[in-house]
């Protein structure tokens, strides 16, 4: 016998089953539907995994030899011989300072030097002389700024000083003697080196006994200190030849200026105006015998001249 069904779930039945009979009568009447599927899907292919090619084979980069440095040269040694120091001393333990530049003087100590090479260092140093007194004529105002304290005024923190100095010596310089008498083969190489070492040993002591003379306190209020007297000393050595020069015509100019000298340089009456009070404060110094004086009423008239007429001037207050 047939199980009873609840009258409630009757009307459920029947509609699942008229739909189950209908979507099977669906699907027999229409075959594509069925093709309407997608098919199952394929395992997908293995993906190779990427290798990167090997790299190619590069030389490592050669070394480049660094430069060697040259080597310090080694300091010239000298033979040991017996010499006249220009380091001499007075009564109060002072230094006896010079009256010519320290190569100079020690170009005349030097005992490598021999007797007979002295006519041939004579004349270079004569050369030298007139050279120097034709840079000092032409750069008058330089060897005037000089003289009015340019270089005991320098103190190494003022740029604009510093230049002015610089400027007067690349004008009023040029090689050292002992230099150029080596250059010329006139001395040995030995011989130069021997007369800056004499020279060095006497501006040691010039410098060592400025050092002394420092006053602190005074630095502090505006004064050299050991720096700024330590370049003074540098700057001064290379202009002394130039300086010494400048004495040499203040000296001459006296004499030259009585003769008559002025008178042959073709003066112009602008000039003469001007000239004539310089050559009354000339001879005032000279009588005097105020050398800082006559060297600045000296430059002074140098100034007014042209250039042939401070030419003419150095060749009749040294003609030979």
């Amino acid at each position: 016998m047939a199980p009873m069904i609840n009258a409630t779930l009757q009307p459920v039945l029947k509609h699942r089953a008229r739909v189950a009979i209908a979507s099977l009568a669906i699907l027999i009447a229409c075959p594509a539907w069925a093709q309407v599927a997608p098919p199952p899907s394929k395992k997908p292919a293995p993906v190779r995994e990427y290798t990167p090619p090997p790299r190619p084979q590069v030389a490592p980069p050669t070394p480049r030899p660094r430069p060697q440095p040259n080597p310090a040269p080694r300091p010239r040694e000298l033979p040991e011989v017996e010499y006249e120091s220009l380091v001499q001393y007075d009564e109060e333990g002072k230094l006896i300072r010079l009256n010519e530049p320290p190569t100079i003087a020690a170009i005349r100590v030097n005992p490598l030097i021999d007797d007979e090479l002295k006519p041939a260092i004579t004349d270079v140093l004569s050369t030298r002389n007139a050279l120097f007194r034709e840079l000092t004529v032409q750069y008058i105002d330089d060897a005037i700024a000089v003289d009015n304290g340019l270089i005991e005024s320098l103190r190494l923190e003022q740029r604009d000083d510093l230049q002015g100095v610089l400027a007067a010596v690349e004008r009023l310089s040029t090689r050292t003697a002992e230099q150029e008498l080596s250059d010329l083969d006139i001395i040995s190489d030995d011989a130069a080196a021997f007369t800056r070492k004499i020279a060095t040993e006497y501006l040691n002591a010039l410098r060592n006994e400025l050092l002394g003379e420092i006053d602190p306190e005074a630095v502090f209020d505006g004064a050299a200190g050991p720096q700024d007297v330590t370049v003074q000393m540098m700057f001064r050595q290379h202009l002394e030849e130039a300086m010494n020069s400048y004495t040499e015509i203040a000296q001459a100019m006296p004499a030259f200026v009585s003769g008559g000298g002025l008178e042959s340089l073709g003066l112009s009456d602008e000039q003469r105006s001007t000239i004539e009070p310089l050559v009354t404060r000339l001879k005032s110094a000279a009588s005097a015998n105020d050398a800082k004086e006559r060297r600045q009423a000296t430059g002074l008239i140098i100034q007014h001249l042209d250039e042939s007429q401070r030419q003419n001037l150095l060749e009749g207050m040294f003609r030979k």
